[in-house]
């Protein structure tokens, strides 16, 4: 019998809270299958024998009792009968998507330009090292891709480095881990709603929130009258908002409850630029 990636975690879980009783599943009704619990009703009922079958179904695998530490897929080889995907890290884990936006950055020499819509994807512990004199967030794939494209952001303090702050495929945690542990000034790029400007909020050594010029950006939340962009999200992130002393955030956030509507920052490939470096 070949154990699944969920029997393998569920077995180990399992074996490392040794619950009495848990509700009954799906998955848990087909480890109960092996031996390892007793249904009753709605529940499967462990006690101490169900923990030894759990341990001997893994050790017969010669699979750990504990989750090791995420690894890669090529170092599961040593678990007979197992699948790569078992325990072995997600494709895209340990990934940061950037690009250069302005200038040079590179790391260990090499040049980080990417073509048109292109961009690179680094490990965290190479990503902490590019060499840059400032950092761009980036909240949305399509914006962050096309960035040349934005011509009204002035690049007026040195190279910047542009990074994707994260998304299904590639890990939020991954993206704040390398900002966090870098000491450059960091400007942000979201959209101009409750959400984007929350993520801003939360970035260590915020230095400027990028946002086309005011009185284009006034007109052009009008004309799209997306009052959902404010309504569904000021619940969750205005408070955070209120609280925030950064002056980008605290003139935005006022412009924002005035209109009380948002604006998504691709629809600002189209602003005007009207500002240029000295």
């Amino acid at each position: 019998m070949i154990l699944s990636a969920q029997e393998i975690t569920f077995l180990q879980r399992l074996i490392a809270a040794r619950p009495a009783t848990r509700k009954a599943g799906p998955l848990s009704e087909m480890i109960a299958s092996y031996g390892v619990g007793r249904a009753s009703g709605r529940s499967i009922h462990y006690g101490p024998e169900d923990l030894d079958r759990a341990a001997k179904l893994l050790e017969n695998r010669g699979i750990p009792l504990t989750r090791p530490d995420e690894m890669r897929r090529a170092e599961t080889v040593e678990y007979a009968g197992v699948s790569e995907k078992a325990f072995g890290s997600r494709p895209h884990s340990n990934s940061v998507a950037l690009r250069t936006a302005h200038g040079d950055c590179d790391l260990d020499g090499a040049g980080l330009k990417a073509p048109g819509g292109g961009y690179m994807v680094l490990t965290t512990e190479d990503a902490m090292r590019v060499r840059c004199d400032r950092i761009l967030l980036v909240e949305n794939l399509e914006t962050f891709r096309h960035l040349h494209r934005y011509e009204w952001i002035t690049y007026c303090r040195g190279s910047t480095l542009a990074i994707f702050r994260g998304d299904p495929t590639f890990s939020l945690a991954d993206a704040a881990k390398v900002l966090a542990a870098r000491g450059e000034p960091v400007d942000a790029f979201v959209d101009f709603d409750p959400a984007g400007l929350s993520i801003a909020a939360s970035l260590p050594r915020l230095a400027h929130l990028i946002l086309p010029d005011e009185r284009w950006l006034i007109s052009a939340i009008r004309g799209r009258k997306r009052y959902d962009l404010y309504d569904d999200q000021i619940g969750v992130s205005g408070a955070k908002l209120a609280a925030s002393t950064h002056p980008d955030i605290v003139r935005s956030f006022a412009l924002l409850k005035e209109l009380r509507q948002g604006y998504c920052q691709e629809w600002m490939e189209r602003a005007p630029t009207t500002r240029r470096c000295d």
